[in-house]
């Protein structure tokens, strides 16, 4: 969720991301963009900045880093890739941003593999009380009301255990047609 990030040039110290920074340069995270969309970005701005740092090497001064303002990342591990269908809506969206994520319907494995809002400029209209749950339950595919408000701002597509990925409406229309 968050709306910038970027990258930095630095000096190597004994512990990691820790020793004084030489240039920094920020960049926009956009509402649909996703982590290999946003590593290849960083990965050109990085590069330039390398050479910018080394063309200005001798006039840069270097700037110590506050350690304690120092933040980890821990190990991405599948379970924390499984989206929990109470979520809100945008909650979902920047976890399949970020790692990805699935669900389980039925007992197998729905892959979502990308969201896309709509209109970001709605972002403040949108319900944040809508989830993936209230949509796919079969009584709201069945009367697709959750599907028809959601639809309104959000893109989302799944790959079903075993299937190529969909529009997620034509997965409820596909879970619709079995609900007896």
């Amino acid at each position: 969720g968050d709306k910038v990030t970027g990258v930095s040039t630095m000096f190597i110290s004994e512990k990691m991301d820790t020793g004084p920074v030489l240039l920094t340069e920020e960049v926009p995270v956009g509402d649909n963009e996703t982590i290999g969309e946003l590593h290849d970005k960083l990965a050109a701005t990085g590069a330039e900045l390398l050479i910018k740092t080394i063309e200005q090497f001798d006039m840069l001064t270097p700037v110590p880093q506050d350690d304690s303002q120092a933040t980890y990342c821990k190990k991405i591990k599948k379970e924390d890739r499984e989206l929990d269908l109470n979520w809100d809506w945008q909650k979902i969206h920047n976890t399949v941003r970020a790692i990805g994520g699935f669900f389980m319907d039925e007992g197998k494995r729905v892959v979502v593999t990308r969201t896309i809002i709509k209109n970001p400029s709605l972002r403040g209209v949108i319900d944040e009380a809508i989830s993936l749950k209230e949509i796919a339950s079969p009584r709201s595919a069945a009367r697709n009301d959750g599907m028809v408000t959601l639809s309104k701002y959000l893109d989302i597509y799944v790959r079903p255990e075993g299937k190529k990925e969909m529009p997620f409406a034509d997965y409820l229309r596909g879970r619709t047609n079995n609900v007896s």
